[in-house]
């Protein structure tokens, strides 16, 4: 998810053909990203929250 919102922030500022007035929205594009990133951060966060008990229910065995 992180990656995709790296991937996301540089494809949408790259150049497009379209009519004059379409341009790029920053407010929106940086609320995206962020939150994209809040996203995955958080997803890493619940992986290893997961790793860490599967180990310790592991060695308690």
């Amino acid at each position: 998810m992180t990656l995709m919102a790296v991937f996301y922030y540089f494809d949408a500022y790259k150049p497009k053909i379209g009519p004059v007035g379409n341009g790029p929205d920053p407010d929106l594009i940086l609320t995206n990203f962020l939150g994209m990133i809040v996203t995955g951060g958080c997803f890493i966060i619940i992986g290893l929250i997961g790793v860490h008990i599967k180990r310790k229910l592991k060695h308690k065995k």
